[in-house]
């Protein structure tokens, strides 16, 4: 049996036995040295770090994206209230495709509000408000 010799330039040679049996394989396994380790780690502990976030980032309540986030909620509820005051008013039926417009507007802003998208939730608010209050006029109009 032979010893394989190491030295730092050379790669290990290993001899396998083939499935047959007949003849000697020969295989190559490079060798790593220990700063090619250290290294490897250091960039996986550094890229490991790097997911658990920074702590004390929360925005605070006078910060401008606690600000913006309370604009879209408030564009979002008032578009709940005029829908609601459509309702109210008999629009559904007396004015079915702006109470439904502005219906399924509502629902695309609230959609956008909770999926984060911080430039439609105030266009669709504001087209829901808009077909509601189109709605309640179209509605006072046919009760004259």
């Amino acid at each position: 049996m032979r010893v394989p010799h190491r030295h730092e330039s050379e790669k290990t040679e290993m001899r396998v036995v083939d499935p047959q049996g007949e003849r000697f394989v020969p295989r190559e396994k490079p060798m790593r040295s220990r700063t090619t380790r250290i290294l490897w780690l250091l960039l996986f502990l550094c890229a490991s770090g790097g997911c658990a976030g920074i702590t004390g980032t929360e925005p605070t309540a006078g910060s401008p994206h606690m600000r913006a986030k309370a604009v879209r909620t408030d564009a979002v509820q008032r578009a709940r209230t005029s829908l609601q005051a459509a309702k109210a008013a008999g629009c559904e039926f007396s004015a079915p495709f702006e109470y439904y417009m502005a219906q399924e507007y509502l629902h695309l802003a609230e959609y956008e509000l909770v999926a984060g998208d911080k430039d439609g939730v105030v266009g669709f608010a504001e087209k829901s408000n808009v077909h509601s209050i189109k709605a309640i006029e179209m509605a006072k109009g046919e009760k004259k």
